[in-house]
């Protein structure tokens, strides 16, 4: 079971002021008694009185042991693996969830997709003007001549880019938008 974090409001008169860890008594710390609210993990317990217990050893110790029984149970699974030759499918599923989590696909892109649309444009748009200002400080010649790109293919494209923009205008709702023609070269005479 993974230790809570939250403790609940208030605890329980008959909740102990004070607990030992066995870890640190046994490591010869003083002090070995610990205050329970703030050195020990509060768990959610529905059997047990008042719906929650008081973890076994102080949250240090607690979570070293947690990251020991995971190494332990890898291994385990690991040596599965080399023994027959397969992989085991509960190492197939912890792999494949280390992977997507990498790929972006864990805790945060899901925070990412709950957001509302116009804080995902801000967000977006931030993006892209830390990129251009990195871009710019990197190499400013080379960002000078990718702008001079930029304005070439507008200029050589320019009746599709605006069909484009005012297809996207009516498609939104939104009526025509008022651009001025580009100014034409004087000729010499």
């Amino acid at each position: 079971m993974e230790p809570t974090m939250s403790p609940p409001q208030t605890l329980p008169d008959d909740a102990p002021e004070y607990k030992v860890c066995p870890d640190c008594y046994a490591e010869g710390r003083d002090p070995y008694l610990l205050k329970v609210e703030t050195h020990f993990y509060i768990k959610r317990a529905p059997r047990y009185k008042g719906g929650y217990r008081i973890s076994a050893y102080c949250k240090e110790h607690e979570s070293k042991r947690v990251v020991a029984r995971k190494q332990a149970r890898m291994e385990r699974l690991a040596q599965a693996e080399r023994e027959s030759g397969e992989t085991p499918p509960e190492l197939a599923k912890i792999r494949e969830d280390e992977r997507r989590w990498h790929r972006g696909r864990g805790s945060m892109a899901g925070a990412y997709a709950a957001l509302p649309e116009e804080k995902k444009v801000e967000r977006r748009a931030k993006a892209k003007v830390y990129a251009k200002a990195w871009r710019q400080e990197q190499d400013p010649k080379k960002h000078e001549e990718a702008l001079e790109r930029k304005r070439q293919h507008y200029r050589e494209n320019r009746e599709q880019i605006l069909a484009q923009q005012r297809q996207r205008r009516r498609e939104e709702g939104r009526g025509p938008r008022k651009v001025k023609a580009p100014a034409e070269p004087a000729e010499d005479a």
